[in-house]
């Protein structure tokens, strides 16, 4: 739901400029529990005129239930970048959420500062991912060999919640392979 989240959140700014902040802050969410005090203000400032309440709460609330909800969209949106995998969905949908390809790069360029390098969002699962398994190739042997549906589940707790990249390399590798 973080993409209907951003959607709907972008769609209450009206504005053309409220969409890219919010995309922006809300994927920059993922990376830093910080930025959850600026999403909630910046999608509180899309809400604080008059038009938008309204706005948003009808648009909140299909998301969660009340108006209040802008509280638990920045605590969602938080807790979703919390897990590698979002922040690969809130890297291309916040991206595309927010209007136009200048977000993919800052969105890219904070999701990437997550996995490792400010380098591509694609190198982001890849680069994260090597991270957890420590070398990637050095270890494919072993990957064989504990069967690749093991792997997953023995590497992210040393690798601090990296297992959905570690997954997405692993088959990577299968699909390679």
């Amino acid at each position: 739901d973080l993409w209907k989240v951003d959607a709907e959140v972008a769609s209450v700014g009206t504005e053309p400029q409220d969409p890219r902040k919010v995309g922006a802050e809300a994927a920059f969410v993922g990376t830093e529990p910080q930025d959850l005090r600026k999403v909630g203000a910046e999608a509180a400032s899309g809400g604080t005129e008059p038009q938008d309440p309204w706005k948003v709460g009808a648009e909140a609330a299909s998301v969660g239930t009340e108006p209040n909800d802008l509280r638990k969209v920045g605590a969602e949106v938080a807790s979703v970048g919390t897990e590698p995998q979002d922040l690969r969905k809130v890297g291309a949908e916040a991206a595309s959420v927010g209007t136009g390809p200048q977000d993919l790069r800052k969105v890219g360029a904070e999701v990437a500062s997550v996995g490792t390098e400010p380098r591509d969002p694609r190198k982001v699962g890849a680069e994260a991912g090597s991270l957890g398994t420590g070398g990637g190739g050095k270890r494919q042997p072993s990957d064989e060999g504990r069967e690749d549906k093991e792997v997953p589940n023995k590497r992210p707790r040393s690798s601090g919640g990296q297992e959905v990249d570690v997954r997405f390399l692993l088959q990577s590798r299968n699909a390679d392979a």
